[in-house]
């Protein structure tokens, strides 16, 4: 046991139990031991902890015995990080209730070949989710969403190392509500699809996005999707070696060079290890807002678009980490070519 008497003399605000293969309890059976003031809460691969191991403080409700209620023991938790042995404990104890009232923060640790995401998630604000073999995270179909969508405060997903990840939500569950109101996204090492969004979703609140070794896409968005990105602030795309466009020319009507997209808000634009993009878009393509442009080894990119392009606010071009800069004399096409 980690504590083995009386109430804690200190106020603890972290707690963090990882990689402990033999530990099978926490606390001895002093019903008065809680943690009030915890607001972090880490529980990962834990293999013998045993289910029953909050029995003393289930008293308010009754549980079975293999399920875990952690408001009791920690009412204000509001960053909780679990492997999926943990998570399997509290899963219908807790977030079918929604009694994690304070929880902002949830991060969930898979094993690589995990398939099978959880069917409920608490209303939280921050959703990170690492290594499994999921194909889909959001099904609409069976995830606990009503028509106000449960998880409706959510605004920043963290995605890492979900290889065969195919869609962000459901093709034939129509839109996802929710994601609506998200503000920041981030992708690293997901993916066996070709591209980022599907048609379903929508992302109209986004201000961040970052795309890194996904190695299947071929593009992020459609030119539909692009336009409804009026709030996105910074875009940040890396290592993805088979992108060879940022914005996808197959929607009717982007056969022309004039059709143009505005990114009315985009202050930072950032390309670098992208040896298979051609271009950002093939039609016309306006920036007013942005004012830092990154590329680096994007080698067959010789120019952003076919079409025009405009950067009121842009004064030059960062060609890599050592600093090195290519002044706007013209247009950011013909600072493209002068690399």
């Amino acid at each position: 046991d980690v504590t083995t008497m009386g109430p804690l003399p200190f106020a603890l605000k972290t707690l963090a139990l990882c990689d402990l293969p033999n530990l099978e309890n926490v606390w001895n059976s002093n019903v008065e031991l809680t943690f009030p003031q915890v607001k972090s809460l880490a529980l990962c691969d834990l293999p013998k902890l045993k289910y029953d191991m909050l029995k003393p403080f289930t008293h308010l409700e009754p549980h079975p015995l293999n399920q875990v209620c952690i408001q009791k023991l920690t009412p204000n938790i509001e960053h909780l990080i679990l492997g999926e042995h943990e998570l399997n404990m509290i899963l219908s104890g807790e977030f079918q209730g929604n009694h994690l009232n304070e929880l902002k923060v949830l991060a969930l640790f898979f094993h690589f070949d995990s398939d099978v995401f959880v069917q409920r998630v608490p209303n939280i604000e921050k959703l990170e989710v690492c290594d499994g073999s999921f194909k889909e995270i959001f099904c609409f179909d069976s995830l606990n969403v009503d028509e106000d969508g449960l998880v409706s405060q959510l605004k920043v997903i963290c995605w890492d190392s979900l290889p065969e990840l195919v869609s962000i939500g459901s093709e034939n569950s129509g839109i996802v509500p929710f994601l609506r109101n998200l503000e920041t996204l981030q992708v690293i090492s997901c993916f066996s699809s070709i591209n980022l969004v599907p048609c379903t979703v929508s992302f109209s609140n986004l201000t961040y996005l970052k795309v890194e070794s996904c190695k299947s896409l071929l593009y992020l968005f459609t030119s539909s999707k692009a336009r409804s990105l009026g709030k996105l602030k910074t875009m940040e795309i890396g290592w993805c070696d088979s992108i060879e466009e940022i914005v996808s020319s197959t929607e009717e009507g982007d056969e022309s060079d004039e059709n143009e997209i505005i990114f009315q808000q985009l202050n930072c634009l950032k390309l670098e290890y992208l040896f298979k993009l051609r271009r950002f878009y093939k039609g016309s393509l306006s920036f007013p807002s942005l004012e830092e442009f990154t590329v680096w080894r994007c080698d067959r990119m010789e120019s952003l678009c076919a079409g025009t392009v405009k950067t009121d606010k842009l004064l030059q071009v960062n060609t890599n980490w050592g600093g090195d800069v290519i002044p706007l004399e013209t247009d950011l096409n013909s600072a493209m070519q002068n690399r």
